[in-house]
């Protein structure tokens, strides 16, 4: 209250001496306006002949004699109008690599675990398991696993637990962090293009708006499994650069099979 008989009673007398300043300027104004008028009513000149009137007459139909601006339209004033500017509710549009031409269904909850369990035992997995098997065996590596079928058996029990190990990894973080790791494909045309967008994909995720961002469950599954699968290995290739190298041997072939998904994904739906 003190504030207000401080302040604000100045302010309101400030604004109340305007508003009569004002309202007396226009009173003025009126009766300036009407004195105008009547003097114009009364006044009676010479009577102006007929030339005259007739270029008064001219002047009024020339806005340029007058200097007024001319009302009438010019009809292409439009043309040379210049464009009134528009405003582009999203400055920034998505990408087609944003807008695949097939959109996924919403990942629920229900989703993510059918697909983590359908990805724990589908063929790939054991193919790939193969694969990381008879590589090792090929390289006799780990050596102190040997040759023969108790080393093929122990090379690929090792691989489908590190399999298992980064898809565990990949579905908590991905439950956490809202992220929807799904591959979709690019829709673009050019191999450039493509090839760069599944690439990149190998490390993307999309949220639940479906804006695309950096995807910590698939890096966190990738260097997680590296590192725990070291647990089980022998002293041979229980290091750091052990699980360093099949880091960077994952990661190529989570590369790969990106690659693969994108341009895989335009044959078979070609037709």
């Amino acid at each position: 209250m003190t504030q207000f008989r401080r302040f604000g009673l100045p302010v309101l007398l400030v604004l109340s001496c305007g508003m009569s300043l004002q309202a007396q300027v226009a009173d003025d104004a009126n009766q300036g306006t009407q004195s105008q008028r009547s003097d114009a009513g009364t006044f009676q000149g010479p009577v102006a002949s007929n030339n005259d009137a007739d270029g008064t007459a001219s002047a009024a139909k020339d806005p340029a004699a007058t200097g007024q601006p001319s009302t009438a339209q010019d009809p292409n004033s439009a043309e040379r109008a210049e464009p009134a500017a528009t405003i582009d509710p999203d400055p920034f549009p998505a990408a087609s690599l944003n807008s695949p031409e097939k959109k996924l269904e919403p990942m629920t909850k229900a989703l993510r675990t059918k697909l983590y369990l359908r990805g724990l035992v589908n063929p790939f997995s054991f193919v790939g398991a193969a694969a990381g098997a008879g590589w090792g065996q090929w390289r006799n590596r780990p050596e102190e696993w040997g040759q023969g079928g108790e080393g093929f058996a122990r090379r690929y029990a090792s691989g489908f637990a590190t399999h298992i190990t980064r898809d565990t990894i990949q579905y908590g973080l991905s439950t956490a962090f809202h992220e929807d790791t799904r591959y979709q494909p690019s829709g673009e045309m050019g191999f450039g293009a493509r090839l760069k967008y599944a690439i990149t994909e190998t490390f993307a995720a999309r949220r639940d708006d479906g804006s695309r961002h950096l995807a910590i469950s698939r890096v966190g599954a990738l260097v997680g499994a590296s590192f725990v699968s070291r647990t089980w290995q022998p002293d041979s290739t229980n290091t750091m650069r052990s699980a360093l190298v099949n880091l960077a041997s994952t990661t190529g072939w989570s590369i790969g099979f990106s690659v693969a998904h994108e341009f895989m994904s335009t044959l078979f739906h070609a037709k």
